[in-house]
């Protein structure tokens, strides 16, 4: 009966759990609003869209994905081979360009060799910043849409690019102004998009990412605007597209360091985890009900190894064969000394017996006393009843100092 009833119990439990995954399966989606700027999410503010199109914007270049840090990417080829690539283009988009020390020498040696840094960015390092002469400031009255303009004539667009939502504030301000190339602006005529030559190269930074991302490039003609900004860097070079500076994929890393968090991050694994658990649970919420049968008391086997060796002691000392009995005694007494201290016992010399009374811890006279005992119960021919008596009253003495036998 209670089998039947926890069984009911089980099924109906499971059938809750089912139809409660199947309703929160069936629930509407919201949208992702994460910037995550990776060429795998198709979010709003994910950059699906403007990777599939460089094939297309940049028919004749070979297109690679980075996963590496800057340094590790450039500061190995050029120091084992002693070169830098060639006819290079390395895009960064993200929210904060964050490129430590290391990673920015190796994008000036880069750019000085005649390659192109493109990045799009709303936060640079202050070491860039100071090097390149900009710094990027926010225009917080702008409101909620902005419009985006070039320079260039023969890129205008005569209403602007249009963006009714999304992190469009800011834009740089420029320091160096004889060197700076001011390519785009916004609807107030600050910057947003510039060029700075560095070397044979050159640095196309904007400080609207945004703007090239999912959301935005399938809105009205924007998608102009991106491949106009992407016309600066030249056709037939090889374009390097960077997915380590990607806040989801610094994620993944960090989760991928924790196995829970990593379970938690993709939902049918957190599912099938919540169900183990609640399974146990409930296993362990019945099988404690169940009682333990009572445990019989099984009483130890008699020794009757001593009762025997008892009963042989008193068969032989009823035999009045004393000289046989110590014999035996002595010989279960030196087979124990070679067995406990690992010592010769075929003569009692001195050594001998210096080193069984350091190793058995019992004084020296005693042991000395004891061997040449020993000696002259070997040297008789018959034995006293009161000679056996003392033998092995030394031998118990001998083994109670020394803290018994093996």
């Amino acid at each position: 009966m209670k089998s039947k009833q926890t069984y009911t119990l089980l099924l109906v439990f499971a059938s809750l759990m089912a139809l409660y995954i199947l309703v929160v399966a069936l629930q509407p989606q919201k949208p992702d609003w994460e910037d995550s700027f990776s060429r795998n999410d198709k979010i709003p503010y994910g950059a699906f869209v403007l990777y599939e199109s460089l094939e297309d914007l940049f028919p004749q270049s070979e297109i690679r994905e980075v996963k590496k840090r800057v340094f590790n990417q450039l500061f190995y080829p050029r120091y084992h081979d002693d070169e830098l690539p060639a006819s290079t283009a390395y895009l960064f988009i993200n929210d904060r360009f964050d490129a430590d020390g290391q990673d920015l020498d190796e994008l000036y040696y880069f750019a000085e060799a005649g390659n192109y840094v493109w990045v799009a960015a709303r936060y640079f390092p202050i070491e860039m910043e100071d090097t390149l002469g900009f710094s990027t400031k926010s225009n917080w009255g702008m409101g909620d849409s902005t419009a985006s303009r070039f320079y260039n004539p023969l890129l205008q667009e005569v209403k602007g690019y249009h963006y009714e939502v999304g992190n469009m504030y800011d834009y740089f301000d420029i320091e160096d102004t004889l060197n700076i190339s001011v390519l785009a602006c916004n609807s107030v005529g600050q910057p947003n998009l510039i060029r700075v030559p560095f070397g044979e190269g050159a640095f196309l930074l904007s400080s609207t990412p945004n703007m090239f991302t999912n959301v935005h490039l399938l809105h009205e003609n924007n998608h102009e605007f991106v491949a106009a900004a992407l016309s600066y860097v030249p056709a037939n070079y090889t374009l390097w597209w960077d997915e380590y500076y990607k806040v989801r994929y610094q994620k993944e890393l960090e989760m991928a360091r924790s196995s829970l968090q990593y379970i938690k991050s993709q939902e049918s694994l957190w599912w099938a985890y919540r169900l183990i658990i609640w399974g146990i649970l409930l296993y362990v919420l019945f099988a404690v009900k169940r009682r333990q049968r009572v445990i019989p008391v099984v009483e130890p086997l008699p020794n009757s190894t001593l009762e025997f060796t008892e009963t042989i002691g008193r068969l032989y000392f009823q035999s009045r064969d004393h000289k046989n009995i110590a014999e035996k005694q002595i010989k279960i007494f030196l087979a124990n000394i070679r067995a406990r201290y690992f010592l010769k016992t075929h003569s009692f010399t001195d050594e001998f017996m210096k080193k069984l009374a350091a190793k058995s811890g019992v004084p020296e006279e005693e042991v000395i006393a004891l061997c040449h005992y020993i000696d002259r119960i070997r040297g008789q021919q018959s034995v006293s009843e009161a000679s056996l008596i003392a033998l092995n009253e030394q031998i118990e003495a001998f083994y109670e100092k020394s803290g018994g036998r093996t």
